[in-house]
């Protein structure tokens, strides 16, 4: 049998393939033009004195090389990670308190607190019920305020708890809350173009037999707004 010839690179031992090297050798050869380059070397720590985490680039852990390239300075940028998701198991061991506690953190375009959590964007209000008084009963549960100040921030657990889309949403007329028109009723609606009054005493009117002309003539309707109010559509 013939004698099995080694890559010529001391210390490797691997069978030669070209070149009088293994086929690892020689293929950093071929990209890199030595057998040297291109060889994993194990990820350092963070050059910053203090950080423990492992280096991703620059020199820099991943959060401060997060920091450096986006504000030019790894120490730049505010608080630590991790300060908010902290934040969140502090307030929902927070019970007997009845005033709001307000999401001392980031906030979404319509004022609920918005927090990173399990690697998702979610509502900090969501997060701190789940915390507190466990997950969702089902998929289709909302996170409720009893208090109607979801949208300045209230994280409070008292004044959270599961409910139905239902419940959200007369939570949201019951405290005024709901500006989307499509949820108002009434005079309550932006839509609305007649008082209570007017639509009571025409539905009244036409109940006695009076015709959907003549009580569309004295209220200042049109018949066709007469016609849906009597057959109650409006």
């Amino acid at each position: 049998m013939a004698d099995v010839s080694i890559c010529i690179i001391d210390g490797c031992g691997k069978r030669e393939k070209y070149n009088g090297m293994c086929s690892m050798h020689a293929e950093r050869v071929r990209k890199h033009g030595s057998p040297e380059k291109g060889a994993f070397r194990p990820k350092g720590k963070c050059i910053l004195d203090g950080c423990e985490n492992t280096h991703y680039g620059q020199g820099y852990c991943l959060k401060h090389y997060k920091r450096w390239s986006k504000y030019g300075d790894p120490l730049a940028g505010g608080l630590e990670w991790g300060t908010a998701q902290k934040y969140l198991y502090e307030v929902a061991g927070t019970t007997g308190t009845k005033e709001c506690i307000r999401w001392p953190f980031g906030y979404n375009s319509t004022g609920y607190g918005r927090v990173s959590w399990k690697s998702k964007a979610c509502n900090a209000h969501a997060v701190v019920c789940e915390i507190a008084h466990g997950p969702k009963p089902t998929p289709k549960h909302e996170c409720c305020h009893r208090c109607g100040q979801g949208h300045l921030g209230c994280v409070n657990p008292d004044h959270l708890y599961w409910g139905t889309r239902s419940d959200n949403m007369q939570d949201a007329l019951r405290h005024g809350t709901r500006a989307n028109s499509n949820y108002l009723r009434g005079e309550q609606s932006p839509k609305s173009k007649f008082p209570q009054s007017t639509i009571d005493a025409a539905r009244l009117a036409l109940s006695r037999g009076e015709q959907q002309k003549a009580v569309a003539s004295r209220f200042g309707l049109s018949q066709s707004h007469v016609s849906r109010i009597k057959h109650g559509k409006r």
